[in-house]
C-alpha cells in the first residue's frame, strides 16, 4: 500500500516538479547570461589572458598565422602548446579587426557543457527533472562561472572532458557512436591544452572494453573501421604534440619528461620540480578555498560524497549492465585524474575543472541510482533544488543576478520558457534549431550596422578599466594608445609578461621583443635551488628570463632595434620577471638613441630615435 501511495503521489506530482526543475535550469542560465551581459563592454583583464592567451593571436595578425612565438618573461611553455583556443581568437581578431568577440568563446563552450552534462545525467539514469536540477547546479558553478568570463580555455578543455565521458557512457547504448564521440572529446582536449594529455591518460583505459568489443565484434570477426576512426580522430587531436615531437624530439616541448626518475624526453626546463600539493593545496583545491576559482562552502565535500556513493552502490547492488562506464565516470576518473594532478602539476585550482565536472556526474549518479521509485526519483530533487538555492546565493553568482532588471528577464524569459518549452520542443524541434542559426546568421549580417558602436562602447571603458585593474601599468598603457592614434607603432617591450595592451585598442601596433644579444633565447635552465623568497609559480618566470638576457651586448641589442623597426620601447619592472636593469643600463650608455617620454609607476616609456 505505501509504495502505491507514493507511485500515485509521483504521477500526481510529476509534472509540476518538472516544470519546477525545468524553471530552476533557465533560471540558472539566465542569470549566467545576465552575468556575460553585464561585462560585455569590459576589456580582457584576466592575467593569463595578457599574457600569453591573446598576445598569442594578436602577434600572428602582424607576423602571419601560427608564426613562431617568443615570451621571455614567462616560462617558455606556452609557446609550443596546444593552440586550438588561440586560433579561434584569432579567426575573430582577423574579422572584426580587434578582440570584442572572443569573450563570446568560452561562455559558448559552457552553455555546451551544461548541455552534455544534461544529456550524461540522463544516460546515468536520472530522471528528467533531477537532470534539470543538477545541471542549474552546474550552470551555477561559482568556479566555472568566474571563468567564463576570462578568455582562456579553461572551460574548453573541460567541455572536451565532458564530451568524452558522454561518449564513454554512450559506449553501452550505441558503441560505436560512443567510440566516436569519446575520440572526438579526446581530440578537442588534446588541440586545447597541454593538460589534455593527463585527463587523456586516465579516460583512455576506460574505452579499452568497448573499443575491444567493436573490434571482434559480435559474429567473432575483426572491425576496424569504427576503431580506426576513433584512432584517426584522436591522433589528428595531438597535432601540437606531433609537431613538437618532430621539431624538438620531444612532445610536450620544453619540459622534461620523467617516469620513475628516468628522462624520457630531455627538455630545457624540469617542471616535476615544482609539483607537489601541500596538505593546504589539497583542502583549498579539492574540498573548499575562497579564491575565485576555487570550491565554495562545503560544496566540495558534497561532491566528493556522491563519488563515495556511486562506488558504494555499484558494490552493494552489483550491478553488471553498465556498471563499468558507470565506475569509470564516477569513480575511477575523479579519483585517478586528481591524485595525477596532485603529483604532476603545479596547486593551480584551473586544472582541477575536470575532476569537478566527473564529481559533479558522480553525484547525478548516486542521486539516480540511491532512490528508484516506480515513476520518479523524487525524493532526490529535494536535496538536489536546495543545492542550486545554495550555489545562486554565493557572492560569486549573485553579484549581479539580485537586481531589478535581472529579475524582470527572469520572469519573462525564464518561468514561460519553463512551462511552454516541452510543447514548442515538441513540435517544432528543427524549426527552433533553423530559427536559432539564422538568428545567428542575420547578426552577422547586420554586424556592420551594430559592431562600431559596440567597439566604441569597450573602447571607452579600456583606460579605466586597465588603470584600475593594474594601476602600476595602465597609465602607460593609455599613454601608448594616445601615441598610436594617428598611425600604428612597433613597440618592443622588456621586464613585464603583460603585453596585450600594448598591440592597442584596434591591434595595429606591432608588439615585439628585442634580444639583447646573440644568447638571448630560450636556454636550459636549472629550477632546483628556489630561494624562500620566491614564489614557487614565478620560480620559472623568473629563472627563463635571468638566464637568457645575463649578457648585453649593446651594439647588438640596437641593431635589432633598427631591424625590427621600434618606435617606442617600453619598460616595466614587474617582480620576480628578471628586471629591466640591462635595458636602463644600455639607454644610459647610448643616451642619444632614447627619447623619455613618461616614467610612473615603475614603468618607462621611449622613443627610439634614429642612429
Amino acid at each position: 500500500m505505501a509504495e502505491r501511495s507514493l507511485a500515485e503521489f509521483n504521477d500526481r506530482c510529476g509534472v509540476p516538479v518538472q516544470r519546477a526543475a525545468r524553471a530552476a535550469l533557465w533560471t540558472a542560465l539566465a542569470i549566467f547570461a545576465w552575468l556575460v551581459f553585464e561585462g560585455r563592454f569590459l576589456p580582457s583583464l584576466g592575467t593569463d589572458t595578457l599574457i600569453y592567451h591573446l598576445p598569442s593571436p594578436a602577434t600572428w595578425l602582424h607576423e602571419g598565422f601560427l608564426a613562431p612565438l617568443d615570451f621571455p618573461f614567462h616560462d617558455n611553455g606556452v609557446e609550443q602548446s596546444p593552440m586550438l583556443s588561440q586560433s579561434v581568437f584569432y579567426l575573430l581578431m582577423k574579422l572584426t579587426g580587434d578582440a570584442g568577440l572572443v569573450w563570446l568563446v568560452q561562455p559558448a563552450f559552457f552553455v555546451a557543457l551544461v548541455a552534455l552534462y544534461y544529456r550524461t545525467a540522463r544516460l546515468l539514469g536520472a530522471s528528467q527533472a533531477l537532470s534539470f536540477v543538477l545541471s542549474a547546479g552546474v550552470a551555477l558553478f561559482p568556479p566555472y562561472l568566474s571563468n567564463a568570463g576570462l578568455a582562456n580555455n579553461d572551460l574548453i578543455l573541460t567541455t572536451g572532458c565532458a564530451l568524452t565521458l558522454y561518449g564513454l557512457l554512450l559506449t553501452r547504448p550505441r558503441r560505436a557512436r560512443g567510440l566516436v564521440v569519446g575520440a572526438s572529446g579526446v581530440a578537442l582536449m588534446l588541440l586545447t591544452k597541454a593538460n589534455g594529455l593527463l585527463v587523456t591518460a586516465v579516460v583512455f583505459p576506460a574505452f579499452a572494453p568497448a573499443l575491444w568489443a567493436e573490434l571482434r565484434g559480435a559474429d567473432g570477426r575483426w572491425r576496424w573501421r569504427t576503431p580506426a576512426l576513433a584512432c584517426g580522430i584522436g591522433v589528428l587531436g595531438a597535432a601540437f604534440f606531433w609537431k613538437n615531437l618532430f621539431v624538438y624530439g620531444n612532445p610536450v616541448w620544453p619540459g622534461t619528461v620523467k617516469v620513475a626518475g628516468v628522462t624520457v624526453f630531455d627538455g630545457l626546463l624540469d617542471y616535476s620540480l615544482l609539483d607537489g600539493w601541500s596538505g593546504a593545496d589539497l583542502r583549498r583545491l579539492l574540498l573548499r578555498g575562497d579564491g575565485v576559482h576555487e570550491l565554495p562552502g562545503r560544496l566540495g565535500a558534497v561532491l566528493w560524497l556522491g563519488s563515495v556513493a556511486s562506488a558504494v552502490l555499484l558494490v552493494a547492488r552489483r550491478q553488471r549492465r553498465g556498471a563499468w562506464s558507470r565506475a569509470a565516470c564516477c569513480v575511477w576518473v575523479p579519483g585517478a585524474l586528481a591524485l595525477l594532478l596532485v603529483a604532476a602539476v603545479p596547486p593551480e585550482p584551473r586544472y582541477v575543472f575536470p575532476v569537478w565536472y566527473a564529481l559533479w556526474l558522480s553525484l547525478a549518479n548516486a542521486s539516480a541510482q540511491g532512490v528508484r521509485l516506480r515513476r520518479r526519483e523524487l525524493s532526490a530533487i529535494g536535496p538536489a533544488l536546495c543545492l542550486v538555492l545554495l550555489l545562486g546565493a554565493h557572492p560569486t553568482v549573485s553579484r549581479l543576478a539580485p537586481t531589478f532588471d535581472f529579475w524582470v528577464v527572469t520572469a519573462v524569459f525564464a518561468v514561460p520558457s519553463a512551462l511552454l518549452t516541452p510543447l514548442l520542443w515538441a513540435r517544432y524541434r528543427r524549426l527552433a534549431a533553423a530559427g536559432g542559426l539564422a538568428l545567428v546568421g542575420l547578426l552577422a549580417l547586420l554586424g556592420p550596422t551594430w559592431y562600431g558602436t559596440f567597439r566604441e562602447q569597450r573602447e571607452a571603458l579600456r583606460a579605466e578599466a586597465y588603470t584600475q585593474y593594474y594601476p602600476d601599468h595602465g597609465a602607460a598603457w593609455v599613454a601608448l594608445d594616445q601615441l598610436s592614434a594617428e598611425r600604428p607603432l612597433c613597440v618592443a617591450y622588456a621586464g613585464t609578461p603583460l603585453v596585450f595592451p600594448l598591440f592597442g585598442p584596434r591591434l595595429r601596433n606591432r608588439v615585439v621583443y628585442a634580444p639583447l644579444s646573440a644568447d638571448d633565447h630560450p636556454q636550459p635552465v636549472d629550477l632546483a635551488d628556489r630561494p624562500d623568497d620566491v614564489p614557487q609559480w614565478l620560480w620559472p618566470h623568473l629563472q627563463v628570463a635571468v638566464v637568457r638576457r645575463r649578457r648585453v651586448d649593446d651594439a647588438y641589442w640596437l641593431a635589432k632595434l633598427a631591424e625590427l623597426e621600434v618606435d617606442v620601447l617600453f619598460l616595466a619592472d614587474d617582480p620576480f620577471r628578471g628586471g629591466i636593469a640591462q635595458e636602463l643600463g644600455a639607454i644610459g650608455r647610448n643616451p642619444g638613441r632614447f627619447e623619455l617620454l613618461g616614467a610612473a609607476g615603475g614603468t618607462s616609456v621611449y622613443r627610439v630615435l634614429p642612429p
